[in-house]
């Protein structure tokens, strides 16, 4: 990237928030196939997702799983594979 183009390249702090989500999207979908590339999973949140402790799991075979987290850290409980 050249200076021009970090000069005229809009700050995130003034950025709307669909313009954040469009300019931060590739580094996302990078690092989730990283992690799915590494054995790992990736986590989100949707509208099954009830609750501000529960998440979805989305592993490389395309398993998904409905997760509950525990009081304690990696402590979690499986409510069920979407």
């Amino acid at each position: 990237m050249n200076m021009a183009t970090l000069i005229a390249q809009k700050s995130i702090f003034d950025m709307t928030p669909e313009e954040l989500h469009d300019y931060l999207k590739p580094t996302a979908q990078k690092l989730k196939q990283t992690a799915l590339d590494n054995g790992s999973w990736y986590s989100y949140r949707n509208d099954l997702c009830t609750n501000d402790d529960m998440f979805i799991r989305e592993f490389k075979d395309g398993r998904k799983e409905l997760i509950k987290l525990g009081n304690k850290t990696g402590e979690f409980t499986l409510l069920r594979v979407l």
